[in-house]
């Protein structure tokens, strides 16, 4: 039969080196010492089963042996298949199809030769099984070799060293045995049937093929056809032979396996002593290098300073090389504890699997409690690995250590001459040689640890997977019997409870516990000191509460303070539990259940409690945070008392867990307290809620009835599973669950924190932005005032190309709601996929396949998991860029100090990015691959470059007119035929509003390609040219400065840059004058035209200069006239 086996006796205080090997035990062995009805009717079937083989093959003899009378030697068919390859007389095809058929005859017949030995073969190891049995079983009893652990270092360094080959070759030797028994123990009947079909047909083909028949196509046949009867003949034989011999080479393997395993401890226990030799010669060694260093260093006390530095170092390197020979000696003992312990995880573990993959149905309850069992004691030898950071930290101390000293071993052989006398060349030599020994212990310091590493990373990767199994299994399977069962089982049972008791205080320490850090003692005043301070602490927070909403004394720092305060009030008696468990750490196996009783009640208390002090009356849950106040009101009653329930739950149920009990009664019956308050508590919130909330519609209230009746009865079932049986899986379940509601309350509370700093921010911002709203609209009406004297139209309202705050409060709530729906949805998977197999099923339907960028690596098949991780990622693209923008300018663009245009562009710009990213991603999880995607987005570009060229051109003439802004809101402009006020930038195309105040929608292609004029981009202030004509006569002197008093005492004309006037010509009825001068905006230039022309009239007319009008001289010529 098949099993496994451990063949080792323990250490103390060390996990036994396991060994899992297949071994066969003959039911007719002599080492049975008596037979059972089973083992009897084992023996008569076999006993049949050869009698039947054995007339079975007699039966068979005569067909056999005609057919060996009839067969052609390989010589034979050999001159035949010679003469047929050289004959003339066949053309190709019938030439090749014979060659065929002799070579495939060939090949049969070579098969049959090779069969018929190996029958042979089985035959001569039945006629020898007892002789090498016999031997083997001598070697078996033969007396544990003495190991010679005398000698110099370096001889048992070469000992060690081929003990340790020694044992690797065993080990491949033990592989190939098991792999031979599991050989030999495979069932040949079906071949039997299958190589008897195929004689059965061999012959039949044989006989429709005559002898008589001369042809070399129908001897070629002929020949086939007795090769294939031969081979098949050969092969029946070589079959049932070895049926016929499978219990005398199962025995021989079963010793030849006790052989190996033996020859394997043999040589684990002289390695080991070896081990434990050699470490003791190196560290004896160290120790002595280091005794004579330091012996040296005092001989050397007066001499001078540079020969005692020398002897110094040598001193402080040989004591080095001790601790690090020492530290090497650990490390080797831990590596074979590890190495130990992974073959103890590996064994269990193929056990394990063994046995769930033949366990019934009347055995789950049974598997169940040895599950369980060995949960708890992997869980207990946890301990045994190594954290591999430090073990990482270590490693590269060690490397560094080793460059230094090789550095230091250089730098001593490039120096010939150090000036020093004899002595100082002697601890020269010496430290050289104490380098060299370094930089070899050293290397192997080195090869120690990191093969440490690699065996601490392999016990907890293996121990990770077997932890899985069980956990995986356990969910699915009773763990204990029936509540009803047990209680009948514990009032039947003979041990009365007061010895249950006493084996209970057998288990505590004899003497009382010592406190052996006293000043944890002390630390039980920092729960008093928060008591005293409490009314403080709750005026300060009511304080803090009176600042939420009020712009100049908000500040998210007084939230922060606010949960501080409430975490110091929620954590007296949780703190006083964690100092009470840190004093009960060391003790007995009762201490160790009360220590984590204590810990598990303390910590719970402090979640509870910190989410009940959220919900105090002019707490953070109120004031801070804005949550409902029926929702603060009802949670925070009903948390008092369930918290002192669950509490005292936590706290007791590791100590009813006691293993003296032997049974699971007390901690069941506690586990259904915790539920049937978790069920009560829960009724009490929903329906309280329901009943302050019954003004909802009537299709959402059943809606609640039914999530009302689901969550209550959550907790009851789990109470019917562990009455049931499944106490572990419903502890599990219910685990699950209370982590996942703490994770959805700590979710939910970040969620409210970062709103809150968000709307102190957007606070701010609305004040800001209302200050330079009441600027903007001050200049409004001062242009809208000017533009009305001159007789121009303004628009009423400009698009500031900017988000109002209400756009930016609902889109930052939208992406934050986005985020913890995420998170929330990636922690509940993470959470709940190890024990739920539902989740993992969408990995197993196949929807379709693609071609990976490796075709060497076969087609990649696309699972239903993918399309909804697909679906998911869409989902999240089209909210994430719709809620963006406001995200980004309450948190990035607001510190940047950019102009509206510019963070408009740069959220327009991350939208398109996002929505682009999202699509490219979700088709590269469908198996649309972006390497196959883009030549189709390239065909695509092109086409729909020709065919929306306009539309690409407008798109990216709009994000240059964003990004390089020659044109703004607000600016007065000028574009071809086109002047007026830019109210309004999009992607595809600019609205001007004219002084006819019509609404012009211009492409945005038309500002990039064409001649454009902002008269307002970086200065708004314009130069306006008035000429004017004066008579021939009059005096230009004085008309000169007429004209400079006319525009010096215009307020409208500015003084930087200033005014001036020109005489500029003479005009064929006056002499020209210009007056150029310079106004703020184009709105003054009409009302100043008004009033220059006014007053330049008014002024000439005082000093009588005349304005001439335009004269024409005409003459008239008659028609005749020369």
């Amino acid at each position: 039969m098949l099993y496994c086996q451990r063949n080792h006796i323990p250490k103390k205080n060390s996990p036994p080196p396991t060994r899992a090997y297949f071994a066969y035990s003959p039911a007719n062995s002599t080492n049975t010492p008596s037979a059972s009805p089973t083992q009897l009717t084992v023996k008569i079937y076999r006993y049949a089963l050869f009698v039947f083989c054995f007339l079975l093959s007699i039966a068979a003899w005569p067909s056999y042996a005609a057919s060996t009378n009839t067969q052609q030697t390989i010589s034979d068919l050999q001159l035949r298949l010679n003469a047929a390859q050289s004959s003339e007389k066949l053309n190709s095809e019938q030439r090749d199809f014979i060659v065929q058929l002799y070579q495939q005859a060939l090949d049969n017949l070579a098969q049959a030769t090779e069969d018929r030995n190996q029958a042979q073969g089985y035959i001569d190891q039945i006629a020898t099984a007892a002789t090498r049995q016999a031997e083997i079983q001598q070697k078996l009893d033969q007396a544990l070799p003495e190991v010679d652990v005398g000698g110099k270092l370096s001889l048992l360094e070469k000992r060690l060293l081929n003990q340790q080959a020694t044992l690797l070759e065993l080990h491949s030797e033990e592989t190939a045995i098991n792999a031979r028994i599991v050989t030999a123990q495979q069932d040949v009947s079906p071949l039997i049937e299958a190589a008897l079909q195929k004689q059965s047909n061999a012959e039949a083909q044989l006989a429709e093929s005559p002898e008589s028949q001369t042809t070399e196509l129908a001897k070629a046949r002929r020949a086939f056809n007795e090769s294939e009867s031969v081979a098949a003949n050969a092969r029946v034989e070589l079959l049932r032979q070895r049926l016929i011999s499978r219990d005398s080479r199962l025995e021989i393997l079963d010793l030849q396996q006790r052989l190996v395993v033996r020859k394997i401890d043999i040589a684990n226990q002289a390695i080991e002593k070896l081990q434990e030799a050699v470490s003791s010669a190196r560290r004896n060694q160290a120790n002595a290098i280091a005794e004579q260093a330091q012996q040296r260093l005092v001989e050397l006390e007066n001499a001078d300073e540079e020969i005692k530095k020398i002897a110094q170092d040598n001193a402080e390197l040989a004591s080095d090389i001790a601790n690090i020979t020492a530290r090497t000696d650990d490390l080797l003992n831990k590596l074979a504890q590890l190495r130990d312990e992974r073959s103890y995880v590996e064994r269990y573990s193929n056990s394990m699997a063994q046995q769930l993959a033949i366990t019934g149905a009347d055995r789950l309850s049974t598997l169940g409690v040895d599950l369980l069992e060995q949960r708890q004691q992997f869980f207990q030898r946890s301990s045994l690995t190594l954290k591999t950071k430090i073990l990482d930290e270590e490693l590269a101390r060690a490397q560094l250590t080793k460059l230094r000293l090789e550095d230091r071993q250089y730098l001593i052989t490039k120096e010939n001459n150090t000036g020093l006398d004899s002595q100082g060349d002697k601890l020269r030599d010496e430290q050289g040689l104490l380098l060299q020994s370094g930089i070899k212990i050293y290397r192997r310091y080195i090869e120690t640890i990191m093969t440490t590493r690699s065996e601490n990373i392999a016990l907890k990767t293996k121990t990770a997977e077997y932890m899985t199994l069980l956990n995986s299994r356990l969910l699915w399977i009773p763990s204990t019997t029936p509540l009803w069962t047990q209680l009948k089982q514990a009032i039947e049972q003979e041990t009365p409870w007061s010895e249950r008791l006493s084996a209970w205080r057998a288990n505590t320490p004899s003497k009382s516990l010592q406190w052996s850090n006293k000043w944890q003692l002390f630390l039980l005043a920092i729960p008093g000191l928060i008591i005293l301070l409490k009314p403080r602490l709750l005026s300060l927070l009511k304080t803090l509460a009176t600042n939420v909403g009020k712009v100049n004394r908000d500040r998210f720092s007084d939230t922060a303070l606010a949960l501080f305060i409430s975490l110091l009030l929620a954590s007296p008696g949780p703190l006083a539990l964690g100092f009470l468990a840190a004093l009960t750490s060391d003790g007995g196996a009762l201490t160790e259940q009360i220590h984590q009783g204590l810990k598990n009640a303390a910590g719970l208390w402090l979640l509870l409690n910190v989410f009940r002090e959220i919900c105090r009356p002019d707490g953070v849950a109120e004031f801070h945070f804005k949550w409902r106040l029926d929702i603060i009101n009802v949670t925070r009653k009903n948390l008092r008392w369930l918290t002192l329930t669950l509490v005292f739950v936590s706290l007791f149920i590791p100590i009813a867990d006691h293993p003296a009990d032997g049974n699971s009664i007390i901690s069941r019956l506690l586990f259904s307290v915790s539920s049937l308050a978790l069920a009560y508590v829960t009724h009490r919130v929903l329906w309280q809620l329901f009943l302050l909330r019954n003004h909802a519609p009537r299709r959402q209230i059943s809606f609640k009835y039914i999530i009302h009746a689901l969550a209550v009865c959550i907790p009851l079932v789990l109470l019917g599973l562990s009455w049931y049986g499944y106490h572990f899986s419903a502890l599990m379940i219910q685990n699950k669950l209370f982590v996942t509601a703490c994770l959805m309350a700590a979710l939910f509370i970040l969620y409210s924190l970062i709103l809150r700093i968000f709307s102190v921010v957007e606070r701010r911002m609305t004040l800001e932005r209302l200050r330079v709203k009441r600027k903007a609209e001050q200049a409004q009406n001062a242009n809208r005032q000017a533009a009305d004297n001159a007789g121009e139209g303004m628009p009423e309202s400009i698009d500031a190309t900017e988000y109002d705050m209400d756009t930016i409060t609902q889109q930052t709530r939208g992406f934050l709601g986005l985020l913890t729906g995420v998170a929330a949805i990636v922690l509940g998977w993470e959470l709940w996929a190890e024990i739920l197999p539902a989740l993992s099923i969408l990995n197993n339907i196949e929807l379709w396949h693609v071609t990976g960028a490796n075709p060497a690596m076969g087609d990649k098949a696309i699972t239903l998991a993918d399309g909804i991780i697909a679906i998911i990622m869409m989902t999240l693209t089209y909210l994430g860029a719709r809620n963006l923008p406001g995200i980004l300018e309450i948190s990035i663009l607001r510190k940047l100090q950019l102009e509206a245009g510019s963070s408009y562009a740069i959220t327009t710009v991350v939208k398109y990015i996002i929505v682009m990213v999202g699509i490219i991603v979700s088709l590269n999880i469908i198996g649309a691959q972006w390497s196959k995607l883009q030549w189709l987005v390239a065909a695509l570009g092109v086409g729909l470059g020709f065919g929306l060229q306009e539309i690409v051109a407008n798109f990216v003439s709009g994000l240059l007119i964003l990004f390089e802004r020659p044109i703004r809101v607000g600016d007065t402009v000028t574009v071809g035929n086109h002047t007026g006020t830019v109210t309004r930038i999009r992607i595809r195309a600019t609205t001007l509003t004219d002084w006819d105040r019509k609404e012009q929608i211009i492409p945005n292609k038309t500002f990039i390609t064409e001649q454009l004029t902002n008269w307002t981009l970086s200065d708004s202030i314009t130069r306006q040219i008035i000429k004017v004509g004066v008579a021939y006569g009059s005096d230009v002197i004085a008309v000169h400065k007429l004209l400079s008093k006319v525009i010096e005492d215009n307020r409208r004309i500015t003084k930087d840059p200033p005014p001036s006037v020109f005489f500029v010509g003479f005009g064929d009825s006056s002499l020209n004058f210009e007056l150029r001068v310079f106004v703020p905006s184009m709105l003054d230039i009409m009302p100043l035209i008004h009033e220059i022309h006014v007053e330049i009239e008014a002024t000439l007319r005082k000093h009588e200069i005349e304005i001439p009008f335009p004269q024409r001289d005409i003459w008239i010529r008659s028609e005749g006239e020369q």
